[in-house]
């Protein structure tokens, strides 16, 4: 029985070894301050689109990314004034 108790625990602890330590869960806020990080995660997401495309990892680089290319959309520049309106009275033409 000691033998039996002994080999179930070597193989108990055998199949824990075997699991390799999971990938680092990020939040959305660390990827909009980690483009690098950001960057790379959306890469091996779409190398992998079955297996690692669907991880909450990938959907929270994803919304970092839009919210890069938002940010960057309200940045533009105005262009500059022209000159005054030939219009008199615009209320009454």
């Amino acid at each position: 029985m000691g033998r039996l108790r002994l080999l179930l625990a070597a193989g108990g602890l055998a199949a824990l070894a075997a699991c390799g330590p999971k990938a680092a869960l990020h939040d959305k806020a660390y990827y909009a301050a980690h483009g690098e990080a950001r960057a790379a995660t959306i890469a091996a997401c779409n190398d992998n689109p079955g297996g690692a495309g669907g991880a909450p990892d990938c959907a929270n680089a994803a919304a970092a990314e839009a919210d890069a290319h938002t940010a960057h959309f309200y940045d533009a520049t105005r262009p500059p004034s022209g000159p005054a309106s030939r219009v008199v009275d615009p209320g009454h033409l």
